[in-house]
């Protein structure tokens, strides 16, 4: 499968899994409309972190001829972030605020698209830290 090809679905299947999720948990679950960033800071800056994700994301456009070079793990983690970043932007700027809708009682409370922006930015620096071993 052509590497742009695998990119597009999993970015794509994280924003749809994340709009339809989100879909679902306004019509059946206790929401929080949050209009700020992870763990509920920067609240009200709505616009300023559309923005910044619109920003993230074209980025990784523009860098996608160096991303398509990189391991196959790598291009999943950035994918993730990509499609999550585009799962809250639609929320953001369909509803001004993100929904989230899964709450441990104990954490502030996420969403798919949340979670996906997390694992590939954790995936992304666990590869780097074991890259940084092999070449020592």
């Amino acid at each position: 499968m052509a590497v742009l090809t695998r990119f597009i679905y999993i970015s794509a299947g994280v924003a749809i899994l994340d709009q339809i999720s989100k879909l679902l948990a306004r019509r059946y679950l206790p929401i929080t409309a949050n209009t700020g960033s992870a763990f509920g800071i920067l609240q009200g800056w709505n616009g300023a972190l559309l923005l910044l994700s619109l920003a993230v994301m074209g980025y990784i456009i523009f860098s996608y001829t160096r991303i398509q070079r990189l391991p196959f793990l790598t291009q999943a983690c950035t994918a993730c972030i990509f499609g999550g970043a585009l799962g809250n932007s639609i929320d953001r700027a369909l509803f001004g605020a993100v929904t989230d809708f899964i709450s441990l009682g104990f954490w502030p409370s996420f969403n798919v698209a949340d979670s996906a922006i997390t694992v590939g930015v954790a995936g992304l620096i666990i590869l780097s830290l074991t890259k940084d071993r092999k070449n020592n």
